[in-house]
């Protein structure tokens, strides 16, 4: 009935479609969080998206419905992660499929009218927040491709690889730089709690990012690297990794698109680990204790302070901000995870969790929790397959050896690395112990030796350049700690730091230990 008033309302007056639909899309990036719903069944009755919804598919028949929801054990095993997230977009394709239309949709000429407006060189006001999100919803629900839109928006390709560089710049330069000297570091100890350098405020995190990533990441024109986010947030893995796959650097130069990769890796993993990790039960009667007031008040014996109920307040940002006592942050679009192909079995980890890990690369460490329940898995499998008798154990040769190998190269390329940026967290060293201690001492020592060379002084193959950095910068924290250990002073009063580098970077450590 809204759309038959719309109609009305442009033949009555006679105005013209494209304007209408301008305005359109202004009311529905206004009321975007509280009413997207409407809005998006709205333009579904227009003429203005790419497919139109048929009658007969509001309601999916029982055949089509038993098809979504029993989904094979096997149907990403050997595909590529393009095609994973293809298979996981076909329940929405087939509840979404409809009529499709001979012209091209025009919702991409006007969105890319309204991007252009922020363009002008002599503009300062960002791209409305609001913008972005409802361009990258347009995507996930099949009204626009990525196609429609991408090129209206700036900068340029070769000026996003333009930044690549920079960040390779900054690395090299933090590499190269020498070190300063400082007459404290000569100093014995002032007090028994040493607090390592790992664990300042963020301001010092804030100096080492890169240049593009405190001046750019904001900016007015950088819009496509504005809608990959919103994309990611909202849950379009397929159009936002296309993205991701033109410029794979973005995950490691900025911090907000690593933890959305990470929001939708913890998603992917969520099923596999509840499954396969035991959970302990044990409910604690702290909080309820707690809850009862501990002075009586005036009146009723039996009256006690009613909680105040939190108010839930809807934000764009995901992951959503950490809330206050009486309101707690909801992201506004809770459907997002309909699209990330889940893992229902180990052998998905292969092809779902494995491409996602090779474009996180380090920054995994972000995420301790992500972390230990890698380790947590690997060391549950790993158990089952030690444990076998010796029957099964010929029996599954073939098999438990390619899992060894799975787990191997996790270890090898993710955890280990990911382990010397997580600053002092016992939960992880322990778990990477107990998944590490499963395999003989010769591939234990095969995983230090390769550890060991990530760290190198070599920025010309730069693996993992973070880590040559944070090596470098491991070695002259443990110089200036032994440097201020004298036969006057104890070296009791420097343990902590010396155990807060153990558990992060132990091999650069031992290394200039035992050299001094």
């Amino acid at each position: 009935s809204a759309w038959e008033k719309v109609v009305g309302i442009i033949g009555y007056f006679d105005l013209d479609p494209n304007r209408v639909l301008d305005v359109l899309l202004d009311v529905f990036s206004t009321y975007l969080i509280e009413h997207y719903r409407f809005f998006l069944e709205l333009l579904r009755c227009s003429g203005w998206s790419r497919a139109r919804l048929p009658s007969d598919a509001a309601s999916p028949s029982n055949e089509t419905q038993m098809a979504v929801d029993e989904p094979a054990s096997d149907k990403y095993t050997g595909k590529s992660l393009e095609e994973v997230l293809k298979i996981a977009e076909e329940p929405l394709a087939k509840e979404k499929q409809g009529t499709a239309f001979a012209n091209p949709p025009i919702l991409g000429d006007v969105l890319g009218f309204k991007f252009a407006h922020y363009q002008a060189p002599g503009s300062v006001q960002d791209t409305v927040k609001p913008l972005y999100y409802l361009t990258a919803l347009l995507i996930r629900e099949g009204f626009l491709e990525l196609s429609d839109v991408y090129d209206h928006l700036t900068p340029l390709d070769p000026a996003l690889a333009a930044m690549e560089e920079k960040a390779m710049q900054w690395a090299r330069k933090q590499l190269l730089a020498p070190p300063k000297f400082n007459a404290l570091a000569s100093a014995a100890a002032l007090e028994s709690s040493y607090h390592h350098r790992g664990s300042n405020s963020n301001k010092d995190e804030e100096a080492k990012r890169p240049e593009d990533e405190q001046d750019t990441s904001n900016g007015p024109h950088n819009q496509k690297l504005s809608l990959l986010k919103a994309l990611l947030a909202l849950g379009a893995a397929h159009p936002a990794f296309t993205i991701i796959s033109k410029f794979p650097w973005v995950v490691h130069a900025y911090s907000d698109v690593t933890d959305l990769v990470l929001r939708i890796t913890k998603q992917s993993l969520k099923p596999l680990v509840i499954s396969h990790i035991p959970v302990c039960k044990t409910v604690s009667t702290y909080a309820s204790s707690n809850a009862r007031a501990k002075v009586p008040l005036v009146g009723s014996e039996k009256s006690a302070l009613a909680p105040k109920a939190r108010e839930h307040l809807l934000v764009y940002d995901a992951p959503a901000p950490v809330g206050t006592m009486s309101r707690s942050n909801v992201f506004f679009y809770p459907d997002w995870r309909q699209l990330i192909p889940i893992c229902s079995t180990r052998e998905d980890l292969v092809w779902i969790v494995q491409p996602l890990l090779q474009a996180l690369g380090t920054r995994i460490s972000r995420s301790p929790n992500i972390v230990i329940d890698l380790c947590r898995l690997g060391a549950v499998t790993l158990s089952k397959i030690n444990s076998q008798s010796a029957e099964d154990k010929e029996m599954n040769e073939e098999t438990d050896k390619r899992t060894r190998q799975i787990w191997s190269d996790f270890i090898r390329l993710y955890l280990l690395p990911a382990t010397s940026l997580i600053t002092a967290n016992r939960m992880v060293s322990t778990a990477i112990w107990d998944l590490v201690c499963l395999f003989p001492t010769e591939d234990r020592w095969m995983f230090y030796e390769e550890w060991s060379s990530y760290g190198a002084d070599k920025l010309a193959s730069r693996p993992h350049p973070e880590l040559v950095i944070q090596t470098k910068e491991t070695r002259r924290e443990i110089r200036d700690i032994l440097r201020r250990i004298s036969s006057s002073v104890s070296g009791r009063a420097f343990s902590t730091p010396i155990y807060h580098l153990m558990h992060s970077n132990p091999i650069p450590l031992f290394n200039v230990a035992i050299s001094q």
